[in-house]
Formats: structure tokens, C-alpha cells, sequence
């Protein structure tokens, strides 16, 4: 199984984490905003830019909202 994978099952239980993309795994804590092609992440006073894959767009933006309670 992959890293990621491997990382997404010790996580499953934390409401927040979510899966953007096959290659990453994110901290909804850190995310502070996104679209329907990529999302940025804000850690201290660096933003990362990371994808959003078309499969994983519906998901992450339930667990996205639910994260923040809409």
C-alpha cells in the first residue's frame, strides 16, 4: 500500500483530515480557501498551493464543510 494510503487509515478516525488528491493527504486546519483545481494550504506566513483532483473534489468539499460546520 502507498505512504499516503498507509497514512489515511491511521488518520480515518480525525474528522480533520481530508484526501484533495491521490498524492496528498491535508489538515483542513490549515486549508484557507480552494476551487474545483487546487487549494492553499496557510502555515505561519507560507501558503502552499497543492491540486485538487476531479475524483477527490466532492469529498474533500464535504469533509471541507463539515469541518466547518455548513
Amino acid at each position: 500500500a502507498s505512504d499516503v494510503y498507509k497514512r489515511q487509515e491511521k488518520l480515518k478516525d480525525y474528522d480533520y483530515f481530508a484526501q484533495p488528491h491521490y498524492s496528498y493527504l491535508v489538515n483542513l486546519r490549515y486549508v484557507s480557501d480552494f476551487n474545483k483545481t487546487q487549494l492553499n494550504i496557510k502555515v505561519d506566513l507560507k501558503t502552499e498551493t497543492l491540486p485538487i483532483s476531479q475524483r477527490n473534489y466532492s469529498n474533500f468539499k464535504k469533509a471541507y464543510f463539515a469541518y466547518i460546520g455548513v
